[in-house]
């Protein structure tokens, strides 16, 4: 008779293990939460790096914006829409943003020396991200600070 089954004491025939059978399913029931874990905490962190690079590129580029501008009005003005339109653009999901800025550089004489601060705000969502513990809403602030021309012309 071919084919038969041999008891796996005898020691002659296939060797099976009973023991390990479903082992690998309760593995991956396992290790499965903590690696969506894991991929969860690394696309919080991302995001969140994301959005500070993209609020501080915003802030840099709304001082430098204001500290060309003719007047202390017009600079605030100049720092504000360029912030907002840079955030816009880099595609920051801001739930609510903010602009501030000093420009009282700008009212200083020509020949004196000066400096415009802006600083802006973001509060980037993560409710879309299931990561337990983590914040719903996450506040990113960065401020640039622009060297103001001292020969440049200034209306008060």
């Amino acid at each position: 008779m071919t084919g038969t089954c041999r008891s796996p004491r005898s020691g002659t025939g296939p060797a099976r293990r009973p023991r390990d059978a479903g082992a690998v399913a309760v593995e991956l029931a396992l290790i499965t939460p903590a690696l969506m874990m894991v991929i969860g905490l690394l696309v919080f962190g991302y995001r969140f790096w994301e959005a500070r690079a993209a609020v501080q590129s915003a802030a840099g580029a709304a001082a430098r914006a204001a500290s060309l501008a003719p007047s202390p009005d017009a600079g605030a003005a100049a720092a504000r829409r360029l912030a907002l339109a840079d955030l816009d653009t880099l595609g920051v999901p801001c739930v609510t943003s903010s602009v501030t800025s000093d420009t009282s550089a700008l009212s200083n004489p020509a020949g004196r020396a000066g400096t415009v601060r802006v600083s802006v705000t973001c509060v980037v969502s993560m409710t879309d991200l299931v990561v337990p513990g983590a914040p719903g809403r996450l506040s990113v602030t960065r401020s640039a600070t622009e060297p103001v021309d001292s020969f440049r012309e200034r209306r008060p």
